[in-house]
């Protein structure tokens, strides 16, 4: 739930403009998908077709990928495909909204805002009121354990009780699963062994700093959110944000609690003595620098960028490689957990945008519910064999590959867009150097995930967050740089969570806790 009161404030600014125009405009919600046409793709030749969808920095959108193509042959139509950059997106997404005209068919969701923030303007089609319109997403659901099909379902509830984005499926176990890892090739090189506690953390990354004097050993970008996912390395479920303490039973923000004082005293130290990068905002392209020439060995990161960084090096230097490394504990006693913040959850997908036009919406529909056949799930997952992939004689398939790019690279595979449910083994080897992911990392990860990124708020709790929740974040955002740089003494610590109080912090901490405790009720 990245910066959400500052969209949700700039969105109720919209909602007006936007719900004037639905209003005028909105469909009667009684129209049929219309199946005059029976060709061999999804939609008639020539039908207009336009799909919104994010491009990640590091596996841009392609329209040569293979994957792409074929999606387009199967869907067949007129499509048209607005990739915007992550970076851009949100502020992208608003301006859309304010000109109703130039909404797509589909829009690609990157993360729950995205839908919160507009749905109450009549932005989108509920997905959960137009069932007999997606036959083939229905069975896709049926065939789910119900447990976890409504625990899924649950993540993508708003708060007025419609589902505006459907599911994804396949990703869910690795998408967004992040992990400690290290440089195993230097780590033998020396001797070293990967630390097991955060003084042993501290005390190998001093002695690769004297043997790579140049290298930041501790390379983490995103500085402020890492402190967040090494957390539970210090305390359950803490996050330097928002965040719900399964043990107590109670919302906190842990950039004004003790865990976060004591991670911030770690990460001023490790600073001090040249052991992290010296920005807490690293751009990303100097980090990957960092991390492919020597100078950083250990990293928080998404388990996908074990294989993003290993297969282009390796052709450099065969030896180098990161592997997954188990968290480190707070200390050697009995019970200390080896955790990391539960991060591997899939909050992407297509929402059908409200266009006004029955026709475009049908025709929407029906692309959608083509992604969850099974056809269009195999070719999505894995493209076309002997083009994209292979199959070896015990019937395992395998990207082909040819040593330097990935799978996303190569083909677009699991990249923005490219499917709503795709095969685990598939999405295991884009991010996985091409094997399965381990079981034994997912007993690294906490068990809960952390509701802050999908829970939805009423009016009243939507109006306090607006009111507080900007200025909470953005206090301590700036305080906590400068306590790791050294610029701020940690004796003025005591004074900085005082302010945060009187910014709102309890009225947003009860606002957390009612919309928790209502989602609960359900």
């Amino acid at each position: 739930m990245k910066n959400i009161a500052l969209r949700r404030t700039l969105a109720l600014v919209l909602a007006l403009v936007m719900m004037l125009a639905m209003a005028a405009c909105a469909p009667n919600g009684s129209g049929e998908i219309d199946d005059a046409y029976e060709g061999d793709t999804v939609l008639a030749p020539g039908t207009p077709f336009k799909i919104v969808i994010g491009s990640h920095a590091s596996w841009p959108y392609d329209e040569n990928h293979k994957i792409w193509q074929y999606f387009k042959e199967e869907v067949g139509g007129d499509i048209e495909i607005n990739a915007i950059p992550n970076s851009e997106f949100a502020t992208k997404l608003n301006l859309m909204m304010a000109t109703p005209d130039e909404l797509p068919d589909l829009l690609h969701i990157l993360e729950p805002p995205h839908v919160i923030n507009h749905a109450d303007s009549g932005a989108y089609i509920a997905i959960d009121e137009n069932m007999d319109k997606l036959p083939n997403y229905q069975k896709f659901l049926d065939s789910l354990d119900p447990e976890e099909r409504d625990n899924l379902i649950a993540l993508r509830t708003y708060a007025d009780g419609h589902t505006y984005w459907p599911l994804v499926y396949g990703s869910e176990t690795v998408m967004n699963f992040s992990t400690w890892m290290y440089r195993k090739d230097i780590f033998d090189k020396h001797g070293l062994e990967y630390p097991k506690t955060i003084d042993e953390l501290y005390q190998v990354c001093k002695k690769l700093k004297e043997l790579y004097p140049e290298s930041y050993p501790f390379c983490i970008r995103s500085g402020l959110n890492k402190m967040g996912t090494m957390g539970p390395s210090f305390a359950p479920d803490f996050s330097i944000f928002n965040y719900y303490d399964y043990t107590a039973g109670e919302w906190r923000f842990g950039a004004f609690t003790e865990t976060g004082k004591e991670i911030t005293e770690f990460m001023r130290k490790m600073m001090a003595e040249g052991l992290i990068p010296p920005d807490m905002t690293i751009a990303t392209s100097s980090w990957e620098e960092l991390m492919s020439t020597d100078r950083g060995f250990i990293t928080i990161e998404a388990l996908v960028r074990i294989n993003y960084f290993n297969v282009p090096n390796q052709k450099i230097n065969p030896d180098y490689e990161w592997v997954a490394m188990e968290p480190p504990a707070h200390d050697n006693s009995e019970g200390a957990p080896r955790k990391i913040a539960k991060s591997n959850v899939d909050p992407t997908g297509y929402a059908l945008p409200n266009t006004r036009d029955q026709k475009r919406i049908n025709n929407a529909f029906r692309v959608l519910d083509w992604m969850y056949t099974d056809e269009a799930i195999d070719l999505l997952s894995w493209g076309k064999e002997g083009e994209t992939y292979q199959v070896d004689e015990n019937g395992k398939k395998t990207f082909i590959l040819d040593g330097d790019v990935t799978a996303q690279v190569a083909y677009g595979a699991s990249t923005y867009g490219l499917y709503q449910v795709i095969r685990k083994e598939a999405f295991e080897q884009v991010v996985a150097a091409g094997s399965e992911v381990d079981p034994l990392w997912m007993t690294w990860i906490e068990e809960g995930a952390q509701p802050s990124w999908y829970l939805a708020y009423n009016d009243e709790e939507s109006a306090i967050i607006n009111q507080y929740e900007t200025a909470i974040r953005t206090h301590a955002e700036e305080n906590l740089i400068h306590f790791v740089d050294g610029t701020k003494p940690m004796s003025e610590w005591d004074a900085y969570v005082q302010k945060a109080y009187e910014y709102g912090l309890e009225d947003v901490l009860a606002a957390y806790t009612s919309a928790w405790d209502r989602m609960q009720s359900k």
